[in-house]
């Protein structure tokens, strides 16, 4: 079986679609699936390339293909990019056994591969973003609606959005993220350094949406009140995508000196950035699924995360962690003081969190079932 995968962006760009197509190809690669993945943006999003590249990710071919980026005019369809050599490029995707397409956010080529006869599946990574343009806009979700033979969504909450616009139920499969178990798992007890303070952080773009400030603003309320009973270290680590956000975040721990809160921007190894960390602190606004929160409880990680969807569904209340509402720095405070004070509750959700990510979310559980879907839309045309 040959599988293409079709994305707007593709590593080295940094996001969680990225990872998540990178991750699937290589646990496919053990299955014996050949995978490609055919990207429109270079090195940043919507940077584009006249001349087809080409290189490996791991063994993984992967191709940036030739096109332009169409600004303003993609409003109607929502296709960002237009593609050049199109016929080249649908006699090369008919050359597969699947085409699988990733992230609403873009669907230039759902619009380009719309007439090929290949069995497509279509892995929805931002319907929570965008299903208020899909809902007002005609041309968009009609193009969105005949796209692919199935769609893949991570959470009900976005199965609901696709049945809203009239994507019917046999189309649609429930399949949550899946975390490589392997790579993110608890530190090596032999490597396990003295706790002298507890380290809390937080790991994820840094944008509005991830409530990054909420988290600040609870570190300074343990602060002012110093009422804790051990030092705290503060880690905050992820590609700076609204710098006008990073500059502000930095202003407010500077003027409320916060000297235990440093930033790492990008981090290379997000294992072992979690690893290193105690407590894993996820105070989003609004997520797609939140693919972070499992790698950091696959590390052995007791989490504080907002109670939106999908996140309540993954963090088990008072086992895995704690619940707390978005924008309410005084509850996540009051949680993160709970779990520096009590070691035994921190070690205990710690085991709980790994065992929960092992049992239900690892990347080869989350495989097998992708290889169903393939298999099914196999079926079907033959």
């Amino acid at each position: 079986m040959r599988v293409v995968h079709l994305t707007p962006s593709f590593l080295p760009i940094i996001g969680g679609t990225e990872f998540y197509i990178a991750n699937l190809s290589l646990s496919l690669k053990k299955y014996g699936i050949t995978s490609e993945v055919i990207s429109l943006s270079y090195k940043r999003r919507c940077e584009t390339v006249k001349i087809l590249k080409q290189d490996s990710y791991y063994g993984i071919k992967r191709i940036i293909w030739p096109s332009c980026y169409l600004g303003i005019i993609r409003l109607p369809l929502k296709t960002h990019f237009l593609p050049f050599h199109v016929e080249i490029l649908k006699k090369h995707l008919n050359g597969f056994s699947i085409i699988h397409m990733h992230d609403d956010v873009d669907l230039s080529f759902p619009f380009t591969a719309r007439k090929i006869k290949r069995p497509k599946v279509f892995s929805c990574h931002s319907l929570p973003y965008w299903m208020k343009y899909y809902r007002f806009n005609t041309l968009a979700r009609e193009l969105l609606r005949c796209s692919a033979d199935l769609y893949h969504v991570f959470s009900q909450r976005d199965m609901k959005f696709l049945l809203e616009i009239g994507i019917p139920e046999e189309k649609l499969i429930v399949i949550p993220h899946g975390v490589d178990i392997e790579t993110f798992k608890p530190k090596d007890t032999k490597t396990q350094r003295i706790i002298n303070d507890v380290h809390i952080g937080f790991l994820g773009r840094i944008v509005p949406q991830k409530g990054i400030i909420t988290f600040l603003k609870a570190i300074k309320l343990l602060k002012n009140h110093n009422t804790l009973n051990i030092p705290i270290k503060v880690s905050i680590a992820g590609p700076i995508v609204d710098m006008k956000y990073f500059h502000k975040l930095v202003e407010y721990v500077r003027i409320h000196q916060l000297r235990n809160v440093v930033f790492y921007g990008p981090v290379a190894d997000a294992h072992i950035f979690l690893q290193n960390l105690d407590i894993f602190i996820f105070p989003s606004l609004e997520e797609t699924f939140g693919l972070t929160l499992l790698e950091a409880m696959a590390c052995g990680l007791p989490v504080i995360a907002t109670k939106i969807e999908p996140v309540s569904k993954i963090v088990l209340e008072g086992k895995t962690g704690f619940l707390v509402p978005p924008n309410n720095h005084e509850v996540l405070a009051e949680k993160i003081r709970i779990l520096i004070e009590d070691d035994n509750l921190r070690k205990n959700m710690s085991i709980f969190a790994r065992q929960v990510a092992e049992n239900n979310y690892s990347m080869e559980k989350h495989c097998q079932k992708i290889l169903t879907v393939y298999q099914l839309l196999l079926e079907r045309v033959s």
